[in-house]
């Protein structure tokens, strides 16, 4: 049922990490990226429209349900053997991809369980409004007000660890189930 993480590993996920940490990693993979002379042709792609950020709460959401809208990244049927929550036992973060069955249509792994991942967006009722400038203004980067935090962590249960569960943190907090992923996403000018 997975693996624990040894201190110093690649692919592990970062745990204990405050929003403006996670915010400034992206920005700081964003500039390395571009500047790396061996940077693979579809990610440069990307680049050249996109920048290195936290996902958006839809973004986040679409990468784990699909577009068929599953229950949990790898189909409805609960499975504690696919992802890192309370039923699995492990009691710690694990490194990324112990949980390869778990997988969401979008080849993402650990989308649920493992740490609860900030996204960029604020935390206010969801679906997103239909207009263009209000959603733009849910994604901020900056601000003390609460986030979104998507995928649970491994001291819960498989109630928090559905795709479409939201939970939310105040930005300035540290905890030790909280992390992050990275994306590339589309560059939006301010509103």
């Amino acid at each position: 049922m997975g693996c624990l993480r040894p201190q110093k590993i690649c692919h592990a996920s970062d745990d204990d990490v405050r929003l403006d940490e996670a915010v400034a990693y992206c920005a700081w993979l964003d500039r390395e990226l571009r500047s790396w002379p061996g940077l693979p042709a579809k990610l440069k792609a990307a680049l050249d429209g996109g920048e290195v950020t936290l996902p958006s709460e839809a973004e986040w959401e679409k990468a784990a349900r699909g577009a068929g809208g599953r229950i949990y990244p790898w189909g409805d049927d609960w499975n504690p053997e696919r992802a890192n929550t309370s039923e699995a036992g492990i009691g710690s973060t694990s490194a990324v991809g112990c949980f390869r069955s778990g997988k969401s249509p979008f080849r993402c792994e650990d989308m649920s369980g493992n740490v609860w991942e900030w996204t960029r967006s604020l935390y206010q009722p969801y679906p997103y409004p239909a207009e263009a400038k209000a959603r733009a203004k849910r994604e901020t980067q900056g601000g003390s007000e609460f986030r979104v935090l998507r995928g649970a962590s491994f001291i819960l249960d498989q109630w928090y660890a559905r795709s479409a569960y939201r939970g939310s943190y105040h930005p300035g907090a540290r905890y030790y189930n909280l992390g992050f992923r990275v994306v590339v996403s589309p560059s939006f000018s301010d509103p």
